[in-house]
Formats: C-alpha cells, structure tokens, sequence
C-alpha cells in the first residue's frame, strides 16, 4: 500500500534472464507518496486572496468602530470636565470656570477676586476629533449652576461618527447620538 512504510515490489522482466524482484521504499519526510513539504504556487495564491477579501470586509468596519469609540471617549471627557468643574464650585463656594476648546479642557477657580489656573486636560484634537460649539467659558457659580447663556450644546464628529453633548444652564447633560 502506497504510504504505509513497506514499500513497493515491482517485477521486471528480462528477456535474456529470469525475472528480477525490486523493491521500492517511500522517502524519508514520512509524508505520503508524491507528497512535498512545500505549499504549490496556486495554494499560496488562493489563501493570499482569502486573507484579502476579509481584510477587505473587516477594516472598515473596524475603523468605523474605532471612531464610535474615540468619539464616545471624549464626550465623556468633556462631561467628567463639566461635573469637575460644578464640583469645584460647589467645594469652594466660589466660581469656577470651563474653557472648552478642541485642543483642551481647562479649569480656572475664582480666588482672591481673580480666576486662577486648577488643571488642563488634553481635548479632543488630540484624536483628530472635531469639536464644534460655543467657545466662550462656562462660569457656575458656587452653588454649581451654570451663569449666562442658557444651554449648550457641543458636537464631536469623526470619519461618519457624530455625537451631541447637551449641557443645561442647571447643569443637567445629555449625550446624544
């Protein structure tokens, strides 16, 4: 039986003399009669094709999520920077102020009759994320409510991803799609 390690007896026969019995032995990859180690050209052609055809289906997609990701990171971001900053307020009993730009989210708290620098926080530019939206500071005030202008609303976008952070003057905030 071809592969199973016995070999092959062949019969030759001669004219001149009697026949002659000679035995052939399979090769010593252990692997079936006629059977390389190797790939063939056509195999390694249809599995580079496989492999590019869901290469093709998957990275959109993942990029897509990549983006409702990141966008979703930062309107979070800037919704922990709104609630920081009411707290600060609310803890000092004194004004704070949120500057909201795409570069950053910056903190200052009203001390000694002037607004001081408490902490910066890196914004969303840092994803190559657009940031749209009033660009004046929101005051509150020490009891946390927002001074001035009634709500705001802020939009961050990437690639098709979109999403909508909707701040009101009592400091309620909505994330909307």
């Amino acid at each position: 039986m071809p592969g199973d390690g016995r070999g092959i007896a062949a019969v030759m026969h001669n004219e001149d003399t009697s026949p002659t019995v000679s035995v052939t032995t399979p090769p010593a990859t252990g692997l079936p009669w006629g059977m390389t180690r190797g790939v063939s050209l056509i195999e390694l052609l249809l599995v580079l094709t496989i492999l590019a055809i869901l290469l093709a289906l998957g990275v959109p997609s993942a990029l897509a999520a990549r983006d409702r990701a990141l966008v979703a990171l930062h309107a979070h971001r800037l919704a922990t920077a709104h609630a920081d900053t009411r707290l600060a307020a609310r803890l000092a009993g004194a004004r704070a102020e949120l500057t909201v730009s795409a570069t950053g989210f910056h903190l200052r708290e009203w001390r000694s009759g002037a607004f001081a620098p408490s902490w910066s926080r890196p914004g969303p530019a840092v994803d190559a994320i657009l940031l749209s939206g009033p660009t004046t500071p929101m005051t509150f005030d020490s009891r946390g409510f927002m001074l001035g202008a009634g709500n705001r609303t802020y939009q961050l976008s990437r690639g098709g991803t979109s999403t909508r952070v909707v701040i009101s003057r009592l400091g309620r905030l909505r994330i909307l799609p």
